[in-house]
């Protein structure tokens, strides 16, 4: 792919976003929860599907990129995948992603769900996929996003997540779990320098997966996206020193004294104040 501009983009498809040789969330979340050795295999051979991710991204085309989703893809029979009658069909939509009919009701019945909820002005207004371009500064390393949507009359970025649960206590372990606040400061940081202006927000519309599909709007509080830009800084510093380097460390470099976990310990007895 031609070098790419900083800036903000609003034509570029995820085939070619993923060829831009810049860093992105997905490789600092890897690196903070793994390992730089994880990141470089992430790098270069991307991220294993789950059913999980591969419904996620289903329902986010579908919402988001309606024509684009009925070109990628195409509703299979309903029966198994490893029959002969879906095989058959396969064969027959080869350049279509074929899936199975409750996949497709389910991503209609979020749409219709959320279309009728109070958060649906989160996706007004604006446009889907919209890809941001910009340098870090104090690393000299190119950074990219590719936001879900995007409103730039009122500089709102919108990221909507399926998932099990929008219960505000549920989704905010989820936005632990997952990196959540780490990626709000790393793609409003980004906008920041890809555009110059200084007051851009970030909003999550998660919507659960399952039946009745409960759709909850958030934004997260100050200090959450501070503990998260604090995460991606010292996971994009460590990137960079990967690279200087050449060197892509794992867990271990040498054999380490390891305990059971702490709980484990006060659970028996060897607690701080019980020591035997």
């Amino acid at each position: 792919m031609k070098k790419i501009k900083p800036g903000l983009h609003f034509d570029i498809s995820f085939e070619d976003y993923v060829e831009i040789p810049a860093i992105n969330n997905s490789t600092l979340k890897i690196l903070t929860d793994q390992s730089p050795a994880h990141a470089l295999h992430y790098i270069n051979h991307g991220r294993p599907e789950t059913k999980a991710l591969a419904f996620g991204s289903l329902a986010d085309m579908y919402i988001l990129e309606p024509l684009l989703f009925f070109k990628n893809y195409v509703v299979g029979p309903d029966a198994r995948r490893n029959s002969n009658i879906w095989k058959q069909f396969v064969a027959e939509n080869p350049d279509k992603e074929v899936i199975k009919p409750d996949d497709m009701a389910a991503a209609i019945a979020i749409y219709n769900k959320i279309s009728q909820s109070h958060a649906m002005r989160l996706l007004s207004g604006g446009v889907s996929q919209v890809v941001a371009i910009w340098e870090d500064e104090e690393t000299g390393l190119l950074c990219k996003s590719r936001m879900d949507y995007l409103n730039t009359d009122i500089n709102l970025i919108t990221d909507l997540k399926t998932t099990q649960s929008s219960k505000p206590e549920s989704f905010s372990r989820d936005i632990d779990k997952y990196k959540y606040h780490m990626q709000s400061a790393f793609y409003t940081d980004g906008m920041i320098k890809a555009t110059g202006e200084t007051d851009w927000a970030f909003a999550f519309f998660a919507v659960e997966k399952v039946e009745p599909y409960v759709a909850s709007a958030f934004q997260l509080g100050d200090l959450s996206i501070e503990i998260g830009r604090e995460m991606y800084r010292k996971a994009i510093t460590k990137y960079a020193e990967c690279l200087k380097t050449n060197e892509w460390p794992e867990y271990c470099s040498q054999v380490e004294m390891i305990d059971v976990p702490k709980w484990v310990l006060e659970r028996s007895g060897y607690g701080q104040h019980n020591a035997r």
